[in-house]
């Protein structure tokens, strides 16, 4: 489907010569010829844009220089004209956007952030004019405008990020690379970090469950990342330094070229280095970890005759990190051993998928994805060491065709998944212990999809996989969307989803302080949860300029979780499987432009993320219970640009300290906070962009993160309960070049 671009109707600006306008027309639905209010038009290569009124209609003047008149509302495929006279009449039928099985592509000047309106699912489209707004730098710091995702540190040394949604870890988001599954198993912690931000062309994020035609693995939610093409018609050549008050340094390069008629190619080379450590709180632990990061990914874009064509590649990324009492911030006493954290992770990737497209039906074609990987991670916290190794390859075969006529369409496959992964655990130095897993996962799926020409579309799908550990897992989905009217959206939602814990791993954080470490039970077992999601979205008119207002509920709840208990002993962490852990996700936002190049983006979050512990159900550990956010852009000319972030994080549960020495003790939740980030975007031309921004300017800090950093050999030393930032205010800066040659 294309990408949906109706909520661009929020930020049309009003073209300065509309009360001189010589060109009217009209915009239509062009299936029941229904006036289609807030559609915006674009002159291309210009700023000047113009919104339909309630009646469909518009009016405008064309500008010296342009010919080329773009029509694009939300939930429709964009449509362009030419004009070559200055005045009269032309008039846009616009067509409903594809079916939500095809792939998204980015056409015209699309809302930075915009709900899919033509998919069933709950799904949010993000360009890369949103993902510019973050301060930088991989995929884990690339959601702070965006109120669906919440983005937290693990703990106070390692310097890891995870993102929530729908009140649970990101483990339980299916994480893709362009429909390849890519954050999982020894790389469900560190995948995130592996996909720098600007090697990003677009995000399609999906609260609840996605298509069964991508697994069964999603249960919160499904985030599949889109590269930059070597087929962009938008540069050749691209360059993007970075550099913060943290000490960080980052290098992105792309270079697409083609070979021949029919092959392409494009790279993308990533270097960042932190060089030396701070410890601005005095706690003789680095705020943050030293280190470097390489990452390069190429791919080959081919055509092929009688319909066929595709892409293969290769990504390769190595990642050292240093963190704990380092040398630049601790100088220990002869007698003292400083505790350290060390980690290198090394990833190897292969990849590719191929696509047949039969020319004589626009609904039949058959695609192949296929993947190789292989990983290896060695990290020392401290007297423990995990070193963790993971081969995995992935097939996915997806046959589309119509049942009848174009309204009943089905997709239709095999799949194949094949994980083998050590993880060696060595605690206190002294024990030592060994898991090892081999899986194999043949499945096969059917999805059946209804979209008529009213108001209702339906899609449903099972699938049926065969695990060599769990024998068999069957998958059912079902997504129904009903549009009563033109403005209105209703969807519901629900299924099942399973994914492999690999405890080791994913626990890794648990290590980092001085805490027996127990498991209860085998580390390799299945979590099963049911999820099930409703939302409505209204589409109004706001400051005669089009708006959005949206609330999705979602409510998860489990039949077997794997639990990380904190308070099950003093100073000792326990893992355990049990069931009745249930998530409730509330969110309410409302998109709107009150004035021309200002946009306005308010939310509220509601979570309830509930454990069931061994001694009954409690909050889960580190999940918010609230959030408000508050975001706006304002395009100050056609080259400056300002954008403000206002987050408030409600109070959340952290570990207890109740047995903790009197002087240590502090409260099991944490306090209400606040941050606030600005960033200021300049352009010189087309070929260059800088930018300069604050993140956290109130500086708000956690005063105490690391408790007994003094003693990080006892048992009492704890990281584990961060909330809040601990570097405090950030100051960043950063370019765009772009060269395209012909």
């Amino acid at each position: 489907m294309k990408y949906i671009q109706f909520l661009a109707l929020a930020v049309a600006l009003a073209a300065a010569s509309v009360s001189h306008a010589q060109i009217t027309g009209q915009v239509l639905d062009a299936q029941d010829g229904a006036p289609i209010p807030g559609a915006v038009l674009h002159w291309q290569g210009t700023e000047i844009k113009v919104t339909t009124d309630l009646d469909g209609k518009f009016e405008t003047s064309r500008p010296n220089g342009s010919t080329q008149l773009m029509a694009h509302a939300f939930g429709y495929d964009m449509q362009m004209q030419s004009v070559i006279f200055r005045t009269g009449e032309i008039n846009f039928k616009l067509k409903p956007e594809s079916s939500e099985l095809n792939d998204v592509v980015v056409t015209g000047q699309a809302k930075e952030t915009a709900i899919n309106l033509s998919a069933a699912s709950h799904q949010l489209n993000i360009n890369q004019s949103e993902l510019r707004k973050a301060a930088c730098c991989n995929l884990s710091e690339s959601f702070e405008t965006n109120a669906s995702v919440d983005v937290s540190f693990t703990d106070a040394v390692t310097g890891t990020r995870q993102i929530e949604m729908l009140g649970l870890s990101g483990k339980y988001v299916l994480i893709q690379r362009e429909n390849i599954p890519f954050a999982r198993g020894i790389n469900s912690s560190s995948g995130l970090t592996f996909i720098p931000g600007p090697f990003v062309e677009s995000i399609q994020l999906t609260k609840g469950l996605s298509s069964v035609v991508n697994g069964y693995e999603s249960i919160s939610g499904q985030i599949n990342v889109e590269y930059m093409k070597a087929n962009s018609e938008e540069f050749d050549l691209h360059v993007n330094g970075f550099v913060n008050q943290g000490a960080r340094l980052e290098s992105n390069v792309w270079v697409t070229t083609p070979v021949s008629e029919k092959v392409e190619t494009g790279i993308l080379a990533h270097y960042s280095n932190v060089p030396f450590a701070q410890d601005k709180n005095g706690d003789s632990f680095a705020d943050m970890p030293t280190g470097e990061q390489f990452n390069l990914h190429n791919r080959w874009k081919y055509l092929l005759n009688n319909g066929w064509g595709g892409q293969a590649g290769f990504s390769i990324t190595s990642d050292t990190r240093r963190s704990g009492q380092v040398e630049s911030v601790f100088t220990p006493e002869p007698t003292e051993q400083p505790w350290i954290y060390n980690q290198q992770n090394d990833r190897y990737e292969f990849f590719g998928k191929n696509g047949w497209v039969d020319p004589n039906s626009s609904t039949r074609s058959l695609g192949i994805v296929y993947n190789a990987s292989y990983q290896d991670r060695l990290a020392v916290m401290g007297l423990n060491q995990v070193h963790s190794q993971q081969q995995s390859a992935y097939l996915n075969v997806i046959y589309q065709d119509a049942l009848g006529n174009d309204l009943n369409t089905f997709k239709t496959g095999l799949s194949f998944q094949y994980d083998r992964v050590g993880e060696d655990l060595l605690l206190y130095g002294t024990t030592s212990l060994d898991y090892q897993r081999t899986e194999t996962i043949p499945g096969a799926f059917f999805e059946y999809t209804y979209a008529d020409e009213g108001p209702w579309t339906i899609v449903l799908g099972t699938r049926v996989d065969y695990s060599s550990m769990f024998n068999w897992i069957v998958t059912p989905r079902a997504n129904v969307k009903y549009v009563p009217r033109k403005s209105t959206t209703l969807r519901l939602g629900g299924g099942r989803g399973q994914r492999t814990a690999n405890l080791i791993t994913e626990s890794m954080n648990a290590l980092a302080s001085g805490r027996q470490f127990r498991i209860h039970v085998n580390p390799y077992e299945a979590e099963i949860a049911w999820n099930m999601g409703v939302s409505w979205t209204e589409q109004f008119l706001l400051f005669e300029r089009g708006a959005t207002f949206s609330v999705d509920g979602f409510y998860t709840w489990f039949n077997n979780k794997l639990i990380t208990d904190y308070d099950l002993s003093p100073y000792l962490t326990g893992f355990y499987y049990s069931s009745g852990s249930n998530s409730t996700s509330v969110l309410a936002q409302l998109d709107f432009s009150p004035i021309e190049r200002f946009d306005v983006r308010l939310a509220y979050k509601y979570l309830k993320s509930v454990d069931a512990f061994a001694d009954g159900k409690h909050y889960a550990y580190g999940i918010p219970e609230s959030r408000a956010f508050v975001n706006t852009a304002y395009g100050i000319t056609e080259t400056w640009k300002v954008d403000v972030t206002f987050n408030w994080y409600g109070s959340r549960r952290l570990l207890s300290t109740s047995y903790y020495p009197a002087e240590m003790r502090d409260a099991d939740k944490s306090p209400d906070y606040i941050t606030i980030n600005m960033q200021v975007n300049k352009s010189f031309g087309k070929q260059w962009e800088a930018y300069v921004g604050v993140d956290n300017i109130l500086n708000y800090k956690q005063e105490n993160p690391i408790l007994n950093a003094e003693n990080p050999y006892d048992t009492s030393f704890e990281t584990n309960r961060v909330y809040a930032p601990i570097f405090g205010r950030m100051i960043y800066a950063g370019f765009y070049y772009k060269l395209k040659t012909i």
